[in-house]
């Protein structure tokens, strides 16, 4: 969702039902979700709260999806925030673990998080080899939206490269 207020709304009422069925692990998912709504409407302490308490659960009942999911949205809001080295621990962690488990398929969030983690510090050359990879990954599986993402960071490394005819090429 790009509004948070229908996402929120979803996941209030997907957690009601989580509680009303005793469903332990849609619990801590909706409550998950809730977080990172809370975190995109600036409520950042509960939002914390919230997501690291759904790591920690997806990770003791062997949730991998969530916790994948978790480590990537959790090192992703790092990287927006610059605190990068930090945010490639997390995303490092998300991108192994889907690795060991292939069937979760490929970690498009994690990788982005790194993308841009890596741009923040400056690390053009890492950043590009991923880009290259998760393109051919967006390309196989006809994943057009998240290609375009990994174009618009290809045009940021080109701009920060000062390449800027190759971004105004990636851009068009």
């Amino acid at each position: 969702e790009i509004d948070s207020a229908p996402a929120r709304a979803d996941w209030e009422e997907a957690l009601a039902v989580a509680t009303k069925l005793d469903d332990a692990k849609w619990k801590f998912r909706a409550a998950a979700e809730l977080g990172f709504e809370q975190f995109l409407e600036g409520d950042i302490g509960p939002a914390r709260k919230a997501v690291a308490s759904a790591l920690i659960a997806a990770h003791t009942t062997g949730d991998v999806g969530a916790e994948i999911r978790y480590l990537a949205a959790i090192g992703t809001a790092l990287a927006w925030n610059r605190l990068d080295d930090q945010a490639i621990s997390y995303l490092d962690r998300s991108i192994d673990l889907a690795k060991k488990h292939p069937d979760s398929g490929y970690p498009f969030l994690a990788v982005a998080g790194k993308i841009q983690a890596l741009i923040n510090k400056k690390d053009y050359k890492e950043a590009s080899v991923l880009i290259d990879e998760s393109a051919r990954e967006a390309q196989s599986r006809h994943k057009d939206i998240k290609l375009g993402e990994v174009l618009l960071f290809k045009a940021d490394v080109a701009l920060a490269t000062h390449q800027l005819s190759d971004a105004v090429a990636i851009l068009n």
